[in-house]
Order: C-alpha cells, then sequence, then structure tokens
C-alpha cells in the first residue's frame, strides 16, 4: 500500500471526494461524500441515513474513494436524474484494481477500501469506518488554481442541501443557501467568466428555481 504522507492526505481534515460502489445489480454507481482521514490505515465517511451510497456500501462492503477536480463529475454523481435514465454512465468507470468496486476513469487519486465498521452517528446519518488497501494516482490532469473552481464545487454542494430542505418544507435553510449560490455565481463571472464553471453554475441555480417551484 501506498503511504498517505506521500500524498500529503492530512489526519483530521475532510476530503471532498466522490464515492464509487457496485450496486445490488452489479451497476457501478457514485455520489460525493466527505472522506474524514483517522490514520494511514483507515478513514470514515458520514452518509445520509437514507441514502443509496449507504446500502450499496452495506451490501458491497467495499468502494472506491475517486479524488477529483472535475466539477461536472460532483454534479452528475450528486444529481443522477441529470443522466440519462436516471443512472450514471457506465463509461466514466472502469474496475478497481484491488477491491469489487468500479473507480472512475479519470481521477487525481484513487483510494480503495474495504468497510470495517457501520455505525449510528446520529438521528440522520451514519458512519462509515473504512480499511484502506490501496492508494494509487490517476491520470486526471491538474490545473493552477482558480477561485471559480473552489466556488462552483461549493455550488454543487449547497446544491444538494437545497433540495433536500425544499423536499422538507424548509424553505428558510433553503433560500438561504441560495443566496450563498448566487454570491458564488457572482465570484465565477468575476474570475472565471464564460466557462465551464459558470455554464454549470447556471444550471445549478435553475435546479434550485425548479425544486422551489415544486415545493409550493
Amino acid at each position: 500500500m501506498l503511504n498517505l504522507k506521500r500524498f500529503d492526505l492530512i489526519k483530521n481534515q475532510i476530503y471532498e471526494a466522490v464515492i464509487s460502489v457496485y450496486n445490488e445489480d452489479k451497476e457501478p454507481t457514485a455520489a460525493p461524500m466527505g472522506v474524514t482521514i483517522i490514520n494511514e490505515s483507515t478513514f470514515f465517511i458520514k452518509p445520509f441515513k437514507q441514502t443509496s451510497l449507504l446500502k450499496h456500501l452495506t451490501y458491497s462492503k467495499c468502494g472506491v474513494a475517486n479524488f477529483t477536480l472535475n466539477p461536472l463529475i460532483f454534479y452528475l454523481t450528486a444529481f443522477k436524474e441529470k443522466n440519462p435514465q436516471g443512472k450514471l454512465p457506465l463509461n466514466l468507470f472502469k474496475p478497481a484494481s484491488y477491491v469489487d468496486a468500479p473507480k472512475l476513469k479519470n481521477s487525481i487519486l484513487y483510494m480503495e477500501f474495504t468497510v470495517n465498521k457501520v455505525l449510528n452517528e446520529s438521528i440522520d446519518r451514519a458512519k462509515i469506518e473504512c480499511n484502506i488497501t490501496r492508494i494509487e494516482e490517476g491520470n486526471e490532469k491538474i490545473q493552477p488554481y482558480c477561485r471559480g473552481l473552489f466556488a462552483v464545487l461549493e455550488c454543487i454542494i449547497h446544491a444538494t442541501r437545497v433540495k433536500k430542505y425544499f423536499l422538507e418544507k424548509n424553505f428558510n435553510e433553503a433560500e438561504k443557501l441560495i443566496q450563498l449560490i448566487h454570491y458564488y455565481r457572482d465570484l465565477i463571472e468575476r474570475v472565471a467568466p464564460q466557462t465551464d464553471y459558470a455554464k454549470l453554475t447556471k444550471t445549478i441555480i435553475e435546479d434550485c428555481e425548479e425544486w422551489r417551484r415544486r415545493s409550493k
């Protein structure tokens, strides 16, 4: 197994990743998830209890944490209804090297893992402790830092909660997050206008408006 220190992964720091796993029909699927490093061989994630990711990991007992900076991947894995037939395209994936799970074809870093424990974290969240079996570099190119990347990723993360809040009729919290999304949209228009970041943020705002209409 490759050493975490080689990749500068820091303990107790949450990294945004895309967790890929096979479902019960052996179809590849994935979802964004924060990954917290415990030590050189262990990390944990905290999925909501109603998510399919928790169900799939409980069934398969293994998966891959894909570390990517591609906002479109985060968007498509967070909102699967945006994909044809509501399923992620098979050509996004390839088999993992050491565990029985899929991984993204393009990623900066792959962390293959097995599930050690599934714990009760809170009323609405589980805590999954995972054992790292393999870390390897991917082939995704790393671009120089642009604030637009940070901003669009924050928009996607906020949008997942906006959708949830509107479904729960929690309008105040939903509108607070929409204000933040508009703030990041304005930032992107300054630092990355007419880019894929700007186009994706426009789509996210349209999504939020649609969820608002449906909630009334």
